[in-house]
């Protein structure tokens, strides 16, 4: 219970704003792991904030994106984008995919594999349309084999699948 007399009360508040600030800079100086983005720490964003996240539409396209910090190369943000991609086909039970890496690109029905990731906000991120599909049509990607060729990276460390 808290009294509010004076020393005490500043001494639990001092602690944990210590406590609060060490954590924050242990952190610090980390990539950003495979993780959804809705379930990062508000405070830690600025040091170790980001990740997945993915919304419907338009139509049947689902868009999906990855957000790092500054301390994560662009090639773990393309492989993390791509395997949010690959889980959200085996959730749906796809077992095929094209990625878009724009909307027009979806409109034109031109499906590409190059994911050219920028830096916002002092980080690499980029977001694609995905079209999950029961059956191949051209410009599909296999489901099954791109995550086979994914795993090893995505257990090298970099995240456990």
């Amino acid at each position: 219970m808290f009294r509010w007399s004076g020393t005490r009360l500043r001494a639990r508040s001092t602690a944990r704003y210590a406590a609060v600030l060490s954590a924050a800079l242990a952190v610090g100086g980390c990539a950003t792991g495979y993780k959804d983005i809705h379930h990062s720490i508000p405070l830690f964003e600025a040091f170790g904030g980001g990740g997945y996240w993915d919304e419907p539409g338009p139509g049947e396209l689902t868009k999906v994106g990855f957000a790092a910090n500054g301390h994560t190369d662009n090639t773990v943000v393309v492989t993390y984008l791509t395997w949010r991609c690959t889980e959200i086909a085996v959730q749906r039970h796809k077992p095929f995919m094209r990625i878009y890496p724009s909307l027009v690109s979806a409109v034109r029905n031109q499906p590409s594999t190059d994911i050219n990731v920028a830096n916002i906000m002092g980080g690499p991120a980029d977001w694609v349309f995905v079209l999950f599909d029961d059956q191949y049509v051209p410009g599909d990607l296999d489901v099954a084999k791109v995550r086979a060729q994914l795993l090893p990276r995505m257990k090298a460390g970099e995240v456990a699948p």
